[in-house]
């Protein structure tokens, strides 16, 4: 038979226990409410961490780092393209195979290198390096690609053949930065049809840009 003092001692401890997981609840909704209010604060603004100068090969830029909620993007910018119309910019996606390993299987790379050529001679443009390796999909999409690929397929087919997005990249932080740099109007280095809308979407004007050697990236 339990006397009084053991069953008052056991519900005691019993309390405390269920005080303490209460507590530890309520501390776990509190961060994940404290989560997602940052998230909202942040998704339709663009915040800048950091500026320095950044000396290239093709010259010297202003580098600047955003974040967005999500992701951190890196802004080069070259001039003074704020309150400029028509100002050349190039929006790149990461790429370890191109950048890294100086891959021959794609032209990340080159197409990097003639941005910043086109932009030096201008004297004025904006390169965003945007963190979305394999087309937004990671790279473990682009390494489970490869095999579709040397069989024939193009990247974007391929990428779908091994069960991901054919483009899952998102371009709107781009946007929000060149809103941030107050650039009136810029001339995409590209012929990626997707950035142009993303842009234009956000209300981004955009000048013509004549035909490049650039592949829809």
């Amino acid at each position: 038979m339990i006397k009084k003092g053991e069953y008052l001692t056991g519900y005691s401890k019993m309390l405390k226990c269920f005080t303490l997981w209460t507590n530890v609840f309520i501390n776990i909704n509190f961060v994940q409410m404290k989560h997602e209010a940052l998230t909202k604060k942040y998704a339709n603004m663009i915040h800048k961490l950091a500026e320095g100068a950044l000396k290239t090969r093709f010259g010297t830029y202003r580098e600047i780092l955003y974040y967005d909620g999500q992701k951190e993007t890196i802004a080069m910018v070259m001039g003074n393209p704020e309150g400029q119309n028509e100002v050349l910019c190039r929006i790149h996606s990461s790429c370890i195979y191109g950048h890294v390993f100086n891959s021959v299987e794609c032209d990340c790379r080159q197409q990097m290198e003639a941005a910043q050529q086109q932009i030096q001679q201008a004297g004025c443009g904006i390169i965003i390096l945007m963190e979305q390796e394999g087309k937004g999909n990671g790279h473990l999409a682009l390494m489970k690609s490869q095999a579709y690929k040397k069989a024939g397929m193009k990247q974007s087919a391929a990428y779908v053949a091994a069960g991901y997005a054919e483009d899952a990249r998102d371009f709107k932080a781009a946007a929000k930065i060149l809103k941030d740099l107050d650039v009136k109007s810029v001339s995409l280095i590209t012929d990626n049809p997707l950035k142009a809308k993303t842009l234009e979407d956000l209300g981004i004007p955009l000048a013509p840009y004549p035909a490049s050697n650039t592949s829809a990236s």
